[in-house]
Parts: structure tokens; C-alpha cells; sequence
């Protein structure tokens, strides 16, 4: 498109945003949407940003360009009061907000439309270095405001994280492309882990862009992920759909993923409020409540894991790699399984902590001691606090070269001699 054409269209406002829904992962609510522009040309129909966004982002077009994006986001934001916490976000380089006085001019908006500046969201896009010393005080003020701001396509720019360091952040956004690879490539999927524990550490939300299937959606809640968005959820719509988006659902259905071989009601129930199942290598009475004194009967591996995933104790697999104990199953350890192994085992864990359900029997193929090439046999109990949370998972499991191991849980019931508590009995079965 030509320079001329550009300029006319923002004009007319025949560019206008579209607006894709952020989604808490936790309850699958929306709560934002990024606004996304589009151009709605009168003969070619709708058009995507790189047909026109060079020269919208010109020099001599860019004021004019900013200055409707802000508009219709407020606009939009004051057509979405009716759902206080759903944020609108807009993307601009932090030069942006230097440059074009982009929070006098949002400020003015906000007053005139009546909209509270913490209904909007700021995506800070940076390829080059900047000035800190000079942006400072334009990110103090967006902030102070009540305005959102986050770091857009975070682990792909010049200066990520620096921005993390000097920018008074609530979010960070992790690039599509580590997303969509993480399943396939395990540098992304450590890019996007590592990017999930660093917003959890920061105490600020993490949204995943790119989210295309329902595996995807269950690694990133292991990871703890807070938010995402992508096709899985919607494209960009218009605004009318986007409120009709609000207004009929809210939330997306629940991702109705394969569920792995299940077996009986199967759980166990402990008589304390523990929250983390780290804590239960300090509680005995826990560890007598799950029958762990009878390890000595299991062929080849008792272990328990939180309600995240991670390893906090087992009875073989530190001797099988000849590390300690300490060093494998500390709070921040991995699978020590191939990363595409534990990324399976890693969406069972996830399925009986969101499900409440018990695998039972689960075979699958996969590497155990010195490489060996074996068939694994597992089984995966929801471990439940006295609050009735599901606070980790007992798990025992055998290969093709051992016996089968059985366990005999506590099922809930009617019966009037049934306690809260389950007892487990780990027995073995030639």
C-alpha cells in the first residue's frame, strides 16, 4: 500500500483495533484483550498489519497513528466497564511513550470517556537499546496513573531483560514462537519454563502467546503460567463480537484433552493442613499416614511429587543416576527423564491434580537405568490435605522386568466405618 493510501485510512478511521482475549489459565475467565490493528479497506477487505504498518509507524504518521490506537482502546475499555477486571492492551516501544507524550495523551482520553486507567494495559516492544535515564520517569508516571505495563515478546528482544530490571512491571509475555516450539524443542521449553518461574519470582503475572492445542495449555499450567492467548482460545474479532464474547461466556469451555487409563475412585487423605507436599519429609505421622514403611515390598520406585509436578522424594531413582537424594529431588529439580518423557509424565501429574482422578496402570515406553529402553508401569494417587485440597501425588511404578505393584487405597464411601484419613498398603504381586 502506498504512503497516500495509509494516511487516508487512519483519517477515516477505516484502521481500527480488533481485540484477541487474554485468559487466566487457573479458571479459564477472560480477563483482558490485546488490541491488535486491522485495516478495513473498502475494496480488499480486511487487511493485517503488514500491508501498512511501515508506513504507519512513520515519521510523519506515527503521532496520528498512536493517537488512534489510544482511542479506540478507551473507547473499547468504556464499552467493557461492566467487567472492571478486564484490561485492554496496547503496544508501544518505550521511544513511543518518550517520543509522542503518549501518557498526556492517554491521560485526556481517560477523562473524557470517564475510564479508569487501571482498565488499560501498556505492551512495551523494544528491538533496540534506549535511555533509561529518560524513559524512567514516563514508566513512574504510566505506573503511578494505575496504568498496566508489561514486557511484550519477552526472551526475543535487545533488552529484555533490562526492561525487567528498570520497568515497574505486571507482566510478562512470552513469544508465540517459544510456545509453539516448546513441545518439539527442548531449549524452548526450558525458555518458557525458566520465563514462568521468573515472573512467579517477581510476584507479576506471566501471559503465553501462541497457545494452539490443549497439550500446550497443560505444560504452561505446570509451569505455573497465569495467563495465555492464541487461537486456541480466539483470533482477533472486532469489538462488537468481542463484548458479545463477555457478555454470553467468559469462559472458555474446559479443554477436554485425552485422559490418560484410569482405574477406581482411588485417593489418599491426610490429617493435616500441610499445603506443599515438601513438607512432608518433616511429618511423620504423613509419612505412616501413606504407608512409606512399607518401601521395602516395592520392586523398583516409591515417589511423591507436588501438586505442580515436582519431585520431593522417592525411594530409587537418586541410586539410579548416582546422585544424592538431595540433589535430585530438591524443590526446583527436573524429570530426569528425556524431555518429551517428561513432558508426558509431567501432563499425567496435572491431570490428577486437576481432576482429583487416579491413573491407574498407566503403560507407557520409556528410559529407566543406564539409558535401558523399558515399559513403564504407573500408578498416580491424588494426595489430599484435611482442608480437602489436593496438595501432591503419590506415585509407585515398575518395568517390564519386575513384578506389578498393586495399591490397596482407602475409597471413599457411604460405609460408617470409613475415616477421613486413607490408609495405603503398598503390596507386592508376583
Amino acid at each position: 500500500m502506498q504512503f497516500d493510501d495509509v494516511k487516508k485510512a487512519i483519517e477515516r478511521e477505516e484502521i481500527e483495533l480488533w481485540f484477541q482475549p487474554i485468559v487466566s489459565l487457573s479458571d479459564l475467565n477472560i480477563s483482558g484483550f490485546e488490541g491488535l490493528v486491522r485495516w478495513r479497506h473498502p475494496s480488499e477487505g480486511v487487511l493485517g498489519p503488514g500491508s501498512f504498518i511501515e508506513h504507519a509507524l512513520s515519521d510523519d504518521l506515527c503521532e496520528a497513528f498512536n493517537e488512534l490506537v489510544i482511542l479506540q482502546a478507551i473507547r473499547f475499555a468504556q464499552r467493557t466497564a461492566a467487567w472492571p477486571q478486564v484490561k485492554v492492551s496496547i503496544n508501544f516501544t518505550a521511544n513511543d511513550l518518550l517520543e509522542s507524550k503518549i501518557p498526556a495523551r492517554i491521560q485526556t482520553h481517560l477523562a473524557t470517556h470517564d475510564v479508569s486507567a487501571k482498565k488499560i494495559a501498556i505492551e512495551i516492544t523494544e528491538s533496540d537499546t534506549i535511555s533509561y535515564t529518560e524513559t524512567e520517569s514516563v514508566f513512574n508516571e504510566l505506573s503511578q496513573m494505575g496504568i498496566s505495563l508489561s514486557v511484550d515478546d519477552f526472551g526475543t528482544g535487545y533488552a529484555s531483560l533490562t526492561h525487567v530490571k528498570h520497568i515497574p512491571l505486571s507482566t510478562l509475555k512470552i513469544d508465540r514462537s517459544f510456545v509453539l516450539a516448546m513441545e518439539e524443542c527442548s531449549e524452548d521449553y526450558l525458555i518458557v519454563e525458566n520465563a514462568c518461574n521468573l515472573g512467579n519470582s517477581l510476584h507479576v503475572d506471566v501471559i503465553a502467546e501462541g497457545i494452539e492445542r490443549a497439550e500446550q495449555l497443560d505444560i504452561l499450567k505446570l509451569f505455573d503460567c497465569t495467563h495465555g492467548q492464541g487461537f486456541y482460545f480466539s483470533p482477533a474479532v472486532p469489538g462488537d463480537e468481542a463484548v458479545e464474547m463477555l457478555a454470553n461466556r467468559n469462559q472458555f469451555a474446559v479443554p477436554q484433552a485425552e485422559k490418560p487409563v484410569s482405574g477406581p475412585k482411588a485417593e489418599v487423605r491426610l490429617e493435616t493442613s500441610l499445603e506443599s507436599m515438601e513438607e512432608i519429609i518433616n511429618c511423620s505421622d504423613c509419612q505412616s499416614q501413606l504407608g512409606l514403611g512399607m518401601l521395602e515390598f516395592v520392586p523398583l520406585s516409591v515417589f511423591l511429587k507436588s501438586a505442580n509436578g515436582r519431585f520431593v522424594w522417592s525411594n530409587s531413582y537418586h541410586r539410579l543416576i548416582s546422585l544424592t537424594n538431595n540433589a535430585v529431588y530438591n524443590p526446583a529439580a527436573r524429570d530426569i527423564h528425556p524431555i518429551e518423557e517428561a513432558q508426558s509424565f509431567r501432563a499425567d501429574d496435572l491431570r490428577v491434580t486437576s481432576t482429583g482422578e487416579a491413573l491407574i496402570g498407566r503403560r507407557e515406553p520409556c528410559t529407566v537405568a543406564n539409558g535401558r529402553r523399558a515399559e513403564l508401569v504407573t500408578t498416580k494417587i491424588p494426595i489430599y490435605n484435611s482442608d480437602g485440597l489436593i496438595v501432591g501425588i503419590l506415585g509407585f511404578c515398575n518395568d517390564d522386568d519386575t513384578a506389578s505393584t498393586l495399591a490397596v487405597l482407602h475409597e471413599t464411601g457411604d460405609a460408617e466405618d470409613q475415616s477421613s484419613d486413607a490408609v495405603c498398603e503398598l503390596n507386592r504381586v508376583a
